[in-house]
């Protein structure tokens, strides 16, 4: 790509988050400091403008612009280190009087800028577009005193600088001796007794809220004296129980963005017995802690926790 001057085509390169500019009259770069690909929501950015007279004469009256794009910016956040900001276009404006030092911008000199900004804590998903979101900012650099005889474009731009947001994956584990939520039946007194079978459901699920995510697995497994009953009820995915280890393993190829939002969470049950025996402490445990994984497919960040472990008090 390039710009029609006089004597001819001048020619420039563009790179993924910044531009490098070659036989025109700045040298123009943008880029996310510390080379961040992807964010969080509520995670800071910083960002660094550097820009480079490249011709033999002085730069007067110039003017160094930076345009947000993206709804997930939290402009509230936003500190923009002596330049002016217009909240109508979201754009950083920086300007001679600003930056003393470079009033005039030598032949050869170099001159740099930064900004720091949030993104939103709460990340809106109120359609099933409201995914795959990203953050995105360019700059220009323009100067009405370029001569002509450099038969130069006045404006130079970098290109978009783009950073990926994660989604957020939500998981959890509870248990429920009545529930509406599944059509298993428990029995027994409850709280438990001494001698005495009752059984509990125990209910995983997750939610997702903004990217798909793939290779979903739940984990656990039973305590001693936790029996396995082989009712079980799933919203998706393979639940598994193996005896000789006693492991629990629920798994799902993928959970689609705004799972547990717009669309229905997913979930899975399955039923648990005790019979808590003679001496046992005022709180059974009813299952072991459950570890949880996934990834996110749009920025490949894994997520990896530990649910606690689930106890039942026992009747005094």
């Amino acid at each position: 790509m390039g710009v029609n001057a006089e004597n001819g085509f001048l020619g420039y390169t563009r790179v993924k988050d910044s531009t490098s500019i070659s036989e025109a009259y700045v040298a123009l770069s943008h880029n996310v400091k510390g080379d961040v690909q992807t964010i969080s929501a509520g995670e800071d950015l910083t960002y660094k403008i550097t820009f480079e007279n490249t011709t033999d004469v002085p730069i007067r009256n110039w003017r160094l612009r930076a345009k947000l794009s993206g709804e997930l910016y939290d402009l509230s956040t936003l500190v923009p280190s002596n330049a002016s900001f217009d909240a109508s276009t979201n754009t950083l404006t920086w300007t001679p009087s600003g930056l003393p030092d470079l009033r005039v911008l030598e032949a050869g000199e170099k001159g740099s800028v930064e900004y720091k900004i949030s993104l939103k804590d709460r990340v809106p998903v109120n359609s099933p577009d409201d995914k795959n979101y990203t953050v995105q900012s360019k700059a220009s650099f323009e100067s009405d005193e370029i001569p002509a005889e450099l038969g130069v474009n006045k404006v130079v731009e970098s290109n978009i600088s783009e950073v990926k947001m994660h989604t957020k994956f939500f998981a959890s584990s509870t248990k429920n001796y009545n529930s509406n939520i599944s059509s298993i039946v428990n029995s027994g007194p409850n709280p438990p007794q001494i001698n005495k079978r009752t059984t509990y459901t125990i209910k995983w699920e997750a939610d997702n809220l903004t990217n798909t995510v793939s290779g979903v697995k739940f984990q656990t497994s039973l305590p001693p004296n936790v029996e396995w009953t082989g009712q079980t009820e799933t919203g998706g995915g393979d639940l598994t129980y193996k005896e000789g280890s006693r492991v629990v393993t629920w798994t799902i190829d993928s959970i689609p963005p705004h799972t547990g939002f717009l669309n229905p969470t997913q979930r899975a049950v399955f039923q648990v017995a005790i019979t808590p025996p003679p001496n046992t402490e005022s709180r059974m445990q009813l299952l072991k802690p459950t570890s949880y994984e996934a990834t996110d497919v749009f920025t490949n960040k894994q997520f990896q926790g530990t649910l606690e472990r689930l106890r039942v008090p026992l009747a005094q």
